[in-house]
């Protein structure tokens, strides 16, 4: 029962990074992503429930649209693999079909699979737009509140120190209001933002890890597109962020 259970959290993740390459389409133009229904961006033609099975349509339609025939980027493909994968250790490392039978508080790692998804987010329209988005950030915060007053409830952790980040982080989002019209500022202090949240979520040995593990991602970038002779000027520092705290969350988790 329990291999079925994963299964199921699996297939689940899948259809979150189908959900995912959605969003970071969406989000940018600022069109509906709960009910405006699924449609290929070339030809504009609904989708169909065929059409919307993780992997299996991708493959059955041989990679392209079942309407227009335009070919579909691999990278959606790759993202409900790896999401499917990153929900299914994650729920592996957190115990989550014995928790669920002995009703231990569950709280915790749902939390944890909408962080992670603030991050799939986040890393996607970063590599798309080189822009973190506002209203994905405040969602990301929300969530990270959520956990830290969870914290609170369950664990006693001091609230005092859970009010004193909270004031600081609306002092960085007022910061970036009103340094918005800037774009490079603007950046940077998201990115400011970003790193805070992922301290909040974690500890400050984790968040170092991610930093260091950033860099060393995006210096591999560099030395491929050099050999590659590919001239790429953006860096997109959001998406490698993301990318890295995704790793170093899984890892952590998997090792406690």
């Amino acid at each position: 029962m329990e291999i079925f259970f994963y299964i199921i959290i699996f297939i689940m993740g899948c259809y979150f990074g189908s959900f995912f390459t959605l969003a970071v389409y969406r989000i940018p133009k600022k069109e509906n992503i709960l009910y405006k229904h699924s449609y290929c961006p070339k030809c504009n033609h609904k989708l169909g429930m065929l059409d919307l099975i993780p992997i299996l349509s991708y493959l059955l339609l041989g990679a392209k649209c079942r309407y227009c025939k335009s070919k579909i980027r691999p990278r959606y493909f790759l993202l409900e693999i790896f999401t499917g994968i990153i929900f299914l250790i994650f729920a592996i490392s957190q115990n989550l079909y014995n928790s669920i039978l002995i009703k231990k508080d569950i709280i915790l790692p749902i939390i944890g699979f909408l962080y992670l998804s603030g991050l799939f987010i986040t890393a996607g329209i970063d590599r798309e737009k080189t822009s973190i988005n506002e209203s994905v950030m405040v969602y990301q915060s929300l969530i990270v509140f959520g956990y830290n007053l969870t914290l609170w409830i369950n664990y006693n952790k001091d609230i005092l120190i859970i009010a004193i980040h909270s004031i600081i982080l609306i002092l960085l989002y007022m910061v970036s209001r009103n340094i918005k019209a800037n774009k490079k500022a603007n950046y940077i202090i998201n990115l400011v933002i970003l790193i805070y949240l992922m301290y909040l979520y974690s500890n400050l040995i984790q968040t170092l890890i991610t930093i260091i593990l950033t860099m060393l991602l995006m210096g591999s970038e560099i030395i491929l597109n050099n050999v590659l002779n590919k001239n790429k000027d953006d860096k997109t520092i959001g998406f490698y962020l993301c990318v890295a705290n995704i790793i170093t969350t899984i890892i952590s988790n998997v090792l406690v």
